[in-house]
């Protein structure tokens, strides 16, 4: 018996003996296989990040002119940090310098260099630069599409990139078939339409567009342009020097435009009572939760993002129009200028029949066209309105006047010294 129960034992001492040892191996054999997993992956996504990541990435998206026209949408007073390179080809050097080059086409040099070339078989002109966010994007457009190459202050893919291309631009809205359904409801769009191609609405950043517009009271592009380009030398990031331009900045951060002597440089910088609006106004933004506050105006209905710009001071309507159209998603939102207000007039007297409307632009006037221009093309109105406003731009510029040149627009109650024309005439349109 004893002998039996000494068997029993060891045979039970052995079998935990070798279980022991089959699991150590068996967790060993694991945490060498993770440990392998982990450098595969580790070495895959270094080489990807090595393959897809960069500050300099160039491009080419198949577009044709009929769904963008660079020239009809960077021209057409919507943002004012592009400007047209006349056919001036430009090359980076390591993200801190760009310079002009007699040649064309581009070529990878060395240390992360993009260098521009006379290479015929690589043959690129680019037409515009621009400034979007913390990045410079340089575009040529052909009858097959468009040429890219951006220059970031941070390493970007080439996924990430082409999305904000298309948000900016807003290529998720085909735009043949918005100009069919327009040129269906307006028989004037209609006969527009076709020198007026591919105008497409910018999607803004909501704090630069806000500014933007503050200076564009009273005021044409070409000075507008200037003064945001003052606006950004001094209160902005440097992004990177182009020759024969010079350093390109970012637009300042509401943060920036609150500091204490801001309103004096402004005013030295020649933007005279509009100095005061953008101190002001950055404040009160500041106050309100700052950028955050703009962006999330996207998310609450047209009618109150409209109320609450109109709280900002140097906000009036036409201008709070344009951020609700331009970056806050509001495609419904119709700014009314005079030039608007002329076209109404002028254009579309059969559907104002029966409004008694004054010779110059009134906050009753106002209403009202904006509401007849909603009817009209439906709830991407402003769109539409924007392609009327261009060609009316491109007449006025062939005729020789100024067409971007603004009556003073009213703000809200708080500035008295910026109201509304005299509503002294009134016009009858004939029911």
């Amino acid at each position: 018996r004893v002998h039996g129960d000494c068997c029993w034992v060891l045979e039970a001492l052995m079998l935990r003996t070798w279980r022991y040892r089959y699991y150590r191996y068996l967790i060993t054999g694991m945490t060498v296989v993770r440990q392998f997993k982990t450098e595969i992956m580790s070495v895959n996504k270094s080489q990807s990040s090595g393959r897809e990541m960069n500050n300099n990435i160039s491009g080419f998206l198949p577009i044709i002119k009929d769904e963008l026209c660079l020239e009809s949408t960077l021209a057409s007073g919507q943002s004012f940090r592009w400007r047209r390179l006349n056919a001036l080809c430009y090359s980076v050097v390591n993200n801190n310098n760009i310079s002009t080059s007699a040649g064309t086409g581009t070529s990878a040099g060395t240390n992360g260099m993009i260098l521009l070339n006379s290479n015929k078989s690589n043959n690129i002109v680019w037409d515009w630069l621009g400034v979007v966010g913390k990045s410079i994007w340089l575009l040529r457009q052909s009858d097959d599409g468009i040429d890219y190459s951006v220059i970031a202050t941070q390493s970007i893919s080439q996924d990430v990139l082409e999305r904000e291309f298309i948000d900016y631009f807003r290529l998720d809205n085909k735009l043949s078939q918005l100009y069919e359904e327009w040129s269906s409801r307006d028989e004037l769009f209609n006969r527009l339409a076709g020198s007026n191609q591919g105008v497409r609405l910018l999607r803004q950043d909501p704090t630069e567009n806000f500014f933007s517009f503050i200076c564009s009271q009273n005021n044409n592009i070409t000075r507008i342009t200037s003064m945001i380009d003052g606006l950004c030398r001094t209160f902005g990031d440097r992004i990177a020097t182009v020759e024969p331009i010079g350093d390109i900045h970012s637009f300042p951060s509401v943060v920036a435009l609150t500091e204490p002597d801001v309103e004096k440089k402004l005013r030295d910088l020649g933007f005279g009572y509009r100095a005061s609006y953008i101190a002001s106004s950055a404040n009160q933004i500041l106050l309100k939760g700052g950028s955050d506050w703009l962006n999330a105006l996207r998310l609450k209905p047209y009618e109150e993002s409209r109320s609450l710009l109109l709280e900002l001071k140097g906000v009036g309507p036409k201008v709070a129009d344009c951020i609700c159209l331009m970056s806050l998603d509001k495609l419904s939102a119709v700014p009314v200028d005079t030039h608007v207000y002329q076209i109404a007039l002028r254009d579309y007297k059969s559907y104002l029949k029966g409004s008694k409307l004054a010779s110059s632009l009134t906050d009753r006037s106002y209403i009202i066209i904006a509401n007849m221009f909603r009817d009209l093309f439906g709830p991407m109105a402003g769109w539409a309105q924007c392609i009327l406003f261009y060609s009316e731009l491109k007449t006025s510029q062939m005729n020789n006047n100024k067409p971007t040149k603004r009556k003073r627009e009213s703000v809200n109650s708080n500035d008295s010294s910026s109201q509304l024309v005299s509503k002294k005439s009134v016009i009858l349109i004939d029911s």
